[in-house]
């Protein structure tokens, strides 16, 4: 399994955001990937074994990204 550290940034709070600006991360601390695209982000999102962490990805991430990305993320993906 691959562990990434997340971080993603939109135009509000969980609930509010209407827009992601982008989705950023790293498995090793030193290389990172950045994206601004919608469909690299479900891309991303959707590969099999991969565990992401990241701060209130719960309450915030995962609400955002099921929400303007249209896929369905669960707390264990997380």
């Amino acid at each position: 399994m691959k562990f990434r550290v997340f971080d993603s940034e939109g135009d509000d709070l969980a609930y509010g955001c209407t827009k992601l600006y982008n989705l950023c991360y790293t498995e090793d601390g030193k290389d990172f990937k950045f994206t601004t695209d919608y469909d690299q982000m479900r891309e991303w999102l959707n590969e099999p074994n991969v565990l992401w962490v990241g701060h209130n990805s719960i309450r915030h991430d995962m609400v955002v990204f099921n929400r303007i990305l249209g896929i369905i993320l669960t707390y264990q993906q997380f």
